[in-house]
């Protein structure tokens, strides 16, 4: 991306993103290979106004060693005590956090032993519940954000070529980001509004069930009779909106989980424990799956649902215009 359209994603992720305010915090989380990106996120930061950025690196290439170099479950349950800490501090001092999702190392946790990978994910889940909680009820503001980097864009235009693939995503995602806008700020803030009034507007109409149909796919999901609907900006504990995917489309709610029945294929690539799959199916019976695969990685999928009992149930049905 050209360095004016750059500065205006930072821009647009600092102030409508997260909208941090001067005085604020922010943590910055981001796969190692996205470091540069991070860093122009943490100068609009400070430019805003932040009193400190503390930017965490993760690598799934640093996970592949752990567990291929350990067969010691107490280990890899190990989370030391700093980075539960740190997550006290978030949640106690209304930090601001983004994530940069990790798309460049999709394929470095393929082949690992899943069962060991599980272990690790379920305690680290079971560790940071009260921030995953804590954000799920928009107690801190955040967001998720992308950004285009070579196996991501050679994935998704694999007829450009490699060395062409990152700028010609990243032109790509400029009008997705209204960056193309003369102040995507605002063009953010009216698409928002228009999201909430979706919501309202289902919300309203007292939706019983929900019906898929597409090829491979025939799905029926009940809600609940006190269904709310929501979508857009969220509004944190500090009185400020945020927008927790940037971009976003969707608007959404909680179905009632024992309502789900039938077959839905998934058309789409999906991230599973950090492992990309694709020709995901399932079936739902009273809610649960009860049956799945994929064109490969079934045991991924398997371990996926082993992680608790809630993970077999929809837990969101969301909607998007074409």
């Amino acid at each position: 991306m050209d360095p004016i359209n750059l500065k205006k994603y930072t821009e647009l992720i600092i102030n409508v993103g997260v909208n941090i305010y001067k005085g604020q915090c922010l943590v910055i989380n981001c796969g190692i290979l996205y470091h540069d990106f991070a860093l122009m996120l943490a100068e609009s930061a400070y430019a805003k106004g932040a009193r400190y950025v503390d930017i965490q690196f993760s690598s799934n290439r640093l996970t592949r060693s752990r567990i291929e170099n350990n067969s010691d479950p107490d280990d890899l349950k190990f989370v030391p005590n700093f980075l539960l800490n740190k997550s006290f501090e978030i949640l106690s001092n209304d930090w601001a956090y983004i994530r940069i999702d990790n798309l460049e190392e999709l394929d470095i946790l393929k082949g690992i032993e899943i069962s060991k990978y599980s272990v690790i994910t379920k305690n680290e889940q079971e560790t940071f519940k009260v921030q995953a909680n804590a954000f799920g009820a928009a107690k801190n503001p955040w967001t998720i954000v992308a950004a285009p980097s070579p196996v991501w864009a050679s994935r998704v235009l694999n007829n450009v070529p490699a060395n062409e693939a990152v700028d010609e995503l990243w032109k790509k995602m400029i009008p997705i980001l209204r960056l193309d806008k003369n102040d995507p700020a605002e063009a953010w803030r009216l698409h928002g509004e228009t999201l909430i009034n979706r919501s309202r507007t289902l919300t309203e109409m007292n939706i019983d069930k929900l019906l898929f149909k597409g090829p491979g796919t025939d799905l029926e999901i009940g809600l609940n009779k006190t269904t709310l609907w929501r979508g857009g900006p969220a509004k944190a504990d500090n009185g400020r909106f945020f927008l927790p995917n940037l971009p976003t489309e969707e608007v959404f709610t909680t179905p009632d989980y024992r309502r789900t029945t039938g077959r839905v294929s998934v058309t789409k690539p999906v991230k599973v424990m950090e492992n990309l799959l694709t020709g995901i199916w399932f079936e739902f019976k009273k809610g649960k799956v009860v049956d799945f695969n994929s064109d490969s990685g079934k045991e991924i999928l398997e371990k996926y649902f082993a992680i608790d009992e809630g993970a077999s149930y929809l837990g969101e049905v969301a909607l998007v215009d074409s």
